[in-house]
C-alpha cells in the first residue's frame, strides 16, 4: 500500500504544476503578445471616437444653421403674410399692367388659365403677351419681382415681334405666364353616414 500512496500526491503535483505553467503562460501572453492587439484596438477606439466627435459637431453646426433659417423663414412670414384666401388677381393685374406703361410696354393679349389645385396650395395662371424694348422687358419683369403679391413669373419667351420685322424697331414680344398662389377652399365636410 504505500507505492499507491505517493503516487497519487505525485500526479496531483503534477496536475497543479501543468495548470499552473498554463496560466503563467496564458498570463505572459495576455501581457506581452496581445498588449500589442489591444494598443492598436485601443488606437482604433480612440480614432473611431474623434470621428464621431467631428461628425456630431458638424451635425450640431448644421442644426444650429437650421435652426438660424427657421427663425429667418419665421421672421419672413410675419412680416409678409400668409397666403390669401383668395388671390388678389383684379389688384396683381392692375399692377402689372401698370408697371408695363410704366416701361413703356404694351399689353397685347391677356388670357386667363385655369386655377391648379396642389396640397395646401391653390395655383391661378394668367398668359400675357407684351411688347417693348428688350431693356424695357427687363426692366418691367425686375420690377414685376419686386412687386408684394404671392405671385411670380412661371413661363417667359421672348422673341422678335413679328409686327415689328419689316421696321428697324428693336421690339420685341414676350410671352409670360404670371402665377397668383394662395390657400385651397376648404374641403365640404363630411356628410355623417346615415344621416337622411
Amino acid at each position: 500500500m504505500r507505492t499507491r500512496g505517493p503516487l497519487p500526491v505525485l500526479a496531483v503535483d503534477v496536475l497543479c504544476g501543468a495548470v499552473l505553467a498554463t496560466c503563467v503562460t496564458g498570463l505572459l501572453w495576455m501581457t506581452v503578445v496581445r498588449r500589442d492587439d489591444s494598443r492598436a484596438a485601443l488606437r482604433a477606439i480612440g480614432a473611431a471616437n474623434a470621428d464621431a466627435q467631428r461628425d456630431l459637431a458638424a451635425l450640431r453646426a448644421l442644426r444650429d444653421e437650421q435652426r438660424a433659417l427657421l427663425v429667418e423663414r419665421r421672421r419672413q412670414l410675419a412680416e409678409r403674410g400668409t397666403l390669401p384666401d383668395q388671390p388678389p388677381l383684379v389688384d396683381y393685374f392692375q399692377t402689372v399692367a401698370t408697371l408695363a406703361g410704366a416701361h413703356g410696354l404694351q399689353v397685347v393679349r391677356q388670357k386667363p388659365g385655369p386655377a391648379l389645385h396642389y396640397p395646401g396650395l391653390q395655383e391661378h395662371r394668367v398668359e400675357y403677351e407684351l411688347t417693348g424694348a428688350f431693356t424695357d422687358l427687363v426692366a418691367f419683369l425686375r420690377a414685376v419681382e419686386e412687386v408684394d403679391f404671392w405671385g411670380d413669373v412661371g413661363y417667359l419667351k421672348v422673341q422678335c415681334d413679328p409686327a415689328a420685322r419689316d421696321s428697324d424697331s428693336p421690339s420685341r414680344l414676350a410671352q409670360l405666364t404670371f402665377s397668383l398662389f394662395s390657400t385651397p377652399p376648404p374641403e365640404p365636410a363630411p356628410e355623417a353616414v346615415g344621416a337622411s
